[in-house]
């Protein structure tokens, strides 16, 4: 049952991964259109609530403040996939009781996160960005966080999943 159970978060991951790489290989052109719905919302949202201006609260010019904001939302939604991804392999490694399960994340996170940038590479109008790597990685390093404390809760209140002899804490580490 639990091996099942990691088998099927691994696959999970497996479809969170080719979401992540299907951004990758958009073009300049339709990348730019994903963010900027979502920069549109974001701004909508901000000045119906406080009643100003982008251009007011930040001080700069609505296109400054727009590509700066648009530069975040893309560095937020890097760190946020691989959030993601990071803690649900670490729980899909617990799971199948594979060792070395934090190292074993944090590979697989350092290792999406650099063909992430090499497809770019590929996509017209777009190039890899190494600093996008240490994005990547810290969200990575966040997923692995959130796992652990997920897995800990989970033990903790007795989960059926995570009910066995063996586990403990120290079955998260290495």
């Amino acid at each position: 049952m639990l091996k099942h159970s990691g088998l099927f978060l691994l696959a999970i991951t497996v479809l969170f991964t080719l979401m992540i790489f299907s951004f990758s290989v958009d073009n300049a052109k339709v990348s730019s259109g994903k963010s900027s719905k979502i920069v549109d919302t974001v701004v909508k949202t901000v000045e119906k609530t406080t009643n100003k201006s982008l251009a007011e609260l930040t001080g700069k010019t609505t296109s400054e403040a727009r590509a700066d904001l648009t530069k975040l939302i893309r560095k937020f939604a890097h760190y946020i996939e691989y959030t993601v991804q990071s803690a649900i392999v670490l729980l899909a490694f617990l799971l199948i009781s594979l060792d070395k399960r934090i190292l074993s994340t944090a590979f697989v996170g350092l290792f999406t996160a650099v063909l992430d940038e090499h497809l770019q590479t590929f996509s017209n109008g777009r190039s890899g960005n190494t600093g996008d790597v240490l994005v990547d990685f810290s969200g990575t390093l966040t997923g692995i966080v959130l796992g652990i404390f997920v897995a800990k809760m989970l033990s903790k209140f007795g989960h059926f999943l995570l009910r066995r002899k063996n586990t403990s804490a120290s079955v998260l580490y290495y």
